[in-house]
């Protein structure tokens, strides 16, 4: 039946069936896990590949070099979105890979270049050490955290018990409040992520470069590894400047940049690469306190005008931080202006 059909669908499934149907019954279809890793990995290994070709093969022409392998980097990453190009329809690792290969290689350049070429500070280099370690930990850990699974239905007000599809016909209410994915009565402010496959509470978004969905269990955790990052890299900034003020004191800042794009390009694509984040970095967490001030999540969000002053706003975001519940709940919010985005 797919065979006899022109569209996208029919003609992407139909060799794949086809080969299945070659395979025993008792056949377990896999998806492809090669794949997938070689994905999640591909900019880390497509950066070093840059980088080594750079310094053994051209070292006075790293500028080339480097150009030209950003350039099939990001023309690889516009050709990526959610899922993979692939009947599995799998997350796509790809952006997740790329902020991983950034940590990795910022690290790299740090520990095993800035600082055997840079360590006149050495209570700076310390902290910086410290701050990176922490990183990575508050990175393993929110790779390793519960978002808030919605394991089991709404409790009914009346009874006590967990409500079913039954409860939610007689008497008539809405029925969307029922996933049929996960089987369970949502309670208010509950989503169901696509990607995840699995409903959690308080839902925020789906972080593509985390592979994880950031809801009311972690959404702090978001918000603090965000914030180390931001300090992480701008302290890196700041080692980079010390390195480059020692380095290259006799030149000027033109002489400088034309010297370090053909011989020292590693720290210049690092610290562009850097200096993007900062600025991607700062707009995130405002824009994530400005929601999380209001007492909302970015899925639920209100186009309504907040009622809170500037001060209860703080110190809202203050208690969110500390993992509390909001110290003042806008007025001009309800469940029914409340929507999806």
């Amino acid at each position: 039946l797919a065979a006899q059909r022109n569209k996208y669908g029919h003609i992407e499934i139909t060799p794949i069936l086809q080969w299945l149907a070659k395979k025993d019954k008792s056949y377990i279809v896999r998806g492809p896990v090669f794949t997938w890793w070689w994905l999640l990995f591909m900019p880390a290994v497509l950066y070093s590949v840059i980088a080594l070709t750079s310094y053994y093969f051209l070292p006075s022409h790293q500028g080339m070099v480097y150009i030209a392998g950003m350039i099939v980097l990001i023309l690889s990453l516009l050709g990526h979105n959610h899922r993979m190009n692939h009947v599995c329809r799998w997350p796509d690792p790809m952006f997740a890979g790329t902020f991983f290969a950034g940590l990795l290689h910022t690290a790299i350049l740090q520990i095993f270049y800035l600082i055997p070429n840079y360590n006149e500070y050495p209570v700076f280099i310390v902290m910086a050490t410290l701050l990176g370690l922490n990183l990575f930990y508050m990175y393993y850990k929110i790779l390793r955290s519960d978002p808030g699974a919605a394991k089991e239905s709404v409790r009914d007000q009346e009874s006590g018990k967990c409500m079913t599809l039954v409860d939610l016909c007689v008497p008539q209410r809405k029925v969307d409040l029922y996933c049929p994915v996960c089987e369970v009565v949502r309670a208010p402010r509950t989503k169901h992520c696509r990607l995840c496959e699995q409903c959690y509470e308080n839902m925020d978004h789906h972080c593509l470069f985390l592979l994880i969905c950031l809801a009311k269990k972690n959404h702090a955790l978001f918000c603090w590894f965000i914030i180390c990052c931001l300090v992480s890299m701008t302290l890196f900034l700041v080692h980079c400047a010390l390195y480059i003020s020692r380095a290259y004191s006799d030149l000027t800042y033109s002489n400088t940049f034309y010297t370090m794009l053909w011989t020292d390009c590693w720290v210049l694509s690092l610290i562009a690469m850097n200096a993007a984040s900062i600025l991607w970095g700062v707009n995130l967490l405002r824009f994530q306190f400005s929601v999380v001030s209001r007492g909302m999540t970015t899925v639920f969000m209100s186009r309504t005008k907040t009622a809170l002053t500037q001060q209860e706003r703080i110190v809202n975001i203050l208690y969110f931080l500390m993992g509390r519940e909001p110290f003042a709940e806008d007025p001009l919010i309800c469940s029914q202006n409340t929507h999806t985005v």
